[in-house]
């Protein structure tokens, strides 16, 4: 008889409970076996570490730079704070799917006699706004890579070349003859304060042949170095607003 009540009491309240959920339903909380929340919601974490401000062109808002000649300081090529000259800097292109491998692509001018172009030869090229339009040049071309580091907070992306691209007047061709004798040319630039602006700091060792020095001689060798503060749009260049 005994058993039998219990059983019966047992029933009631497994109903009575029953009854009670169905009117206040209550969502069921998914935990792991320790009893803890699982933590995120799921979703893969984003790489650390997107280098896609560095894209596009960037033109000259701020210059200081120096070149010397065979380790002395070349009067003509002192530039200090050169303001808003315009000049076009470069583009930095995405190389591969994502937002960390870039190619940097610099043009610059060069005697024509460093790439042994004689007066009728060499093509007398410019670019917009550099001030060496009479003096017989040739465009030479540097594309350089870097590779944003994963490292957090990190806005510094560097980028390295070996070679240079000459100009003939109609295309470019690698002028590899002097690399040997060359330093590792590198350009490391950081994000300004937007996205819309970035400082390069560049280093370049160049060797080259040229018409000036004695027959039979070593090549003729200098370093090209300078601080650009650069934005994508001289606007946005406090500089040129003066």
């Amino acid at each position: 008889m005994l058993i039998y009540t219990k059983a019966i009491i047992g029933l009631l309240a497994t109903t009575f409970l029953s009854n009670v959920a169905s009117k206040n339903p209550r969502r069921l909380k998914v935990t792991k076996g320790n009893g803890k929340k699982p933590k995120g919601n799921g979703k893969p974490k984003p790489i650390v570490g997107d280098y896609s401000w560095a894209e596009g062109t960037w033109y000259e808002c701020l210059e200081t730079s120096l070149m010397t000649f065979t380790g002395d300081v070349a009067p003509k090529h002192i530039n200090e704070n050169v303001e808003c000259s315009g000049k076009e800097f470069g583009n930095i292109a995405k190389v591969g799917n994502h937002s960390k491998i870039y190619q940097l692509t610099h043009m610059m001018l060069n005697h024509c006699q460093m790439w042994k172009f004689s007066k009728e030869t060499c093509p007398n090229q410019t670019l917009p706004n550099h001030n060496r339009g009479d003096e017989g040049n040739v465009i030479i071309m540097q594309q350089a890579e870097g590779i944003g580091s994963y490292a957090l907070g990190t806005k510094t992306i560097k980028f390295y070349s070996d070679f240079v691209k000459v100009s003939n007047g109609t295309h470019f061709h690698t002028r590899a003859e002097h690399a040997t004798e060359e330093d590792m040319d590198t350009y490391e630039c950081h994000m300004g304060s937007t996205s819309n602006s970035m400082v390069c700091d560049v280093h370049h060792y160049e060797a080259r042949w040229s018409s000036w020095s004695p027959p039979n001689s070593d090549s003729f060798k200098y370093q090209d170095f300078g601080s650009y503060s650069l934005v994508k749009d001289l606007k946005d260049c406090k500089m040129c607003k003066k």
